[in-house]
């Protein structure tokens, strides 16, 4: 069976949503409170001002905004699943599956 390509396009707006999705609830609360003496209000503006400028990328068709933020997001990710990095768990796959998300837009933009 041929792939559908109209169903690509729809996935790739998918994740960009899930992201962007991501950031604004596990980030938002970080970033709100404005710490700049923490380590985790740095990251928590990375992920808010990245996966905004990954939609953004997408939106206005900018290939370079789009593979810059995903690769922002990427190396986001890699820290963090190196950092907290506790076995195969639940929280170590939901990091793998961003990882894939944000390795995807890497490697096509916005094809």
């Amino acid at each position: 069976m041929k792939p559908i390509a109209f169903f690509s396009s729809i996935g790739k707006w998918a994740i960009r949503i899930a992201l962007l999705g991501y950031a604004f609830i596990y980030h938002l609360d970080t970033f709100v409170d404005f710490q700049l003496d923490t380590l985790a209000f740095y990251q928590a503006l990375l992920w808010c001002v990245f996966t905004v400028t990954l939609l953004l990328g997408g939106i206005f068709q900018r290939q370079k905004l789009t593979v810059i933020s995903a690769l922002v997001i990427t190396l986001l990710v890699v820290y963090i699943m190196a950092s907290t990095f506790d076995g195969i768990r639940a929280n170590f796959v939901h990091q793998l599956l961003l990882l894939g998300g944000s390795l995807l837009f890497i490697g096509e933009g916005n094809k």
